[in-house]
């Protein structure tokens, strides 16, 4: 069932917070607006950290929120863009994981990779180590590069990697267990590989829980859609800031 949300739900604190009152789940939602001096890339942009399960729908949220005017970036897509032509990130893979881990054109085999570390969580913490901080680099050089007022970005591994002080704010999409299994099926993992997937990641309860705002993505995008706009709404109230 779709949500009936307006700004009714949305009850202005103070000028830092709103408070989001989901009826459909009994919950209240608490969404700073923190612009730390500290980080620049705050101080004149409303910056949101998108994080959520795999497969919950963190893509298509991001792809609505760029319909509505917000500079978006994907993590995701900027490591997967280190993996392939990065040359320097190429030969630490290949030193680390062997010659095998390399496509013959050139950089990683991102399938190969992707199957050892998630059988050995000591590969995977290198890679991590190895890729996080390029990504972090490149994402924020983004946003300060970036003439938009507003930005959000895809981070799977946001609260892993402690992460959530360099946002505004941070939202959790979330979908249950069934659903994140037959997703990743449906893209031809097994059902063994889904549940690895998943359960390499924070439990998603928790995200929720530590996120500002969570956006609920059981296959309803109309239903994900109305979540969205009202968090917008609220945002809007608060900082009036244009896109």
């Amino acid at each position: 069932m779709g949500l009936s949300l307006g700004l009714a739900d949305l009850r202005p604190d103070d000028w830092r917070t709103v408070f989001r009152n989901n009826r459909s789940f009994g919950q209240v939602w608490n969404v700073p607006v923190n612009k730390p001096t500290e980080r620049p890339w705050l101080d004149d942009k409303l910056v949101v950290g998108l994080t959520g399960g795999i497969a919950c729908g963190k893509s298509t949220t991001l792809r609505f929120f760029e319909s509505r005017g917000w500079g978006t970036i994907s993590a995701d897509a900027i490591a997967a863009d280190l993996l392939a032509n990065d040359l320097g990130v190429a030969e630490a893979v290949g030193k680390e994981f062997g010659g095998g881990a390399l496509l013959p054109e050139g950089g990683v085999d991102k399938r190969k990779v992707a199957a050892v570390v998630f059988a050995d969580s000591s590969k995977r913490r290198w890679l991590e180590q190895l890729i996080h901080p390029l990504v972090r680099e490149e994402w924020i050089s983004q946003v300060t590069g970036s003439v938009r007022k507003r930005h959000v970005v895809e981070i799977p591994l946001l609260f892993e990697n402690h992460l959530e002080s360099l946002f505004s704010c941070v939202v959790t999409v979330f979908c249950n267990h069934q659903i994140q299994c037959e997703r990743l099926i449906s893209k031809g993992m097994t059902i063994e590989e889904a549940i690895a997937r998943i359960e390499v990641q924070m439990p998603i309860q928790e995200k929720v829980e530590r996120a500002d705002a969570a956006f609920h993505n059981d296959g309803d995008l109309a239903h994900l859609e109305a979540q969205l706009d009202v968090f917008l709404q609220g945002l809007d109230e608060v900082t009036k800031m244009s896109p």
